[in-house]
């Protein structure tokens, strides 16, 4: 998403969550979406070791596959043509 939204909005955006605020906002994404796909994003990208200490694993993979919807919602409301794209090439 980092870099598909850097190659989208690449002026004056300094980090991830600036990035996704300017994308969202024009895709008309919640807000409230915006932060949880963020949120997940931030807290299971940067480590290497997920502690499941915190959320039962079941939990955690039914949130990941929720996030991964709201991510594909995302990039599909921000640029049609790429995700209709990016499908047909998955299907390939």
């Amino acid at each position: 998403m980092e870099g598909f939204f850097t190659f989208k909005h690449p002026k004056d955006r300094n980090d991830f969550y600036q990035l996704m605020e300017v994308a969202c906002k024009e895709a008309k994404i919640e807000d409230s979406v915006r932060e949880k796909v963020y949120r997940f994003i931030n807290k299971y990208s940067h480590n290497q070791v997920i502690e499941f200490h915190d959320s039962p694993v079941d939990n955690l993979l039914g949130e990941g596959e929720n996030i991964t919807q709201l991510i594909f919602d995302i990039i599909e409301k921000s640029d049609k043509n790429h995700f209709k794209e990016m499908l047909e090439s998955c299907k390939n």
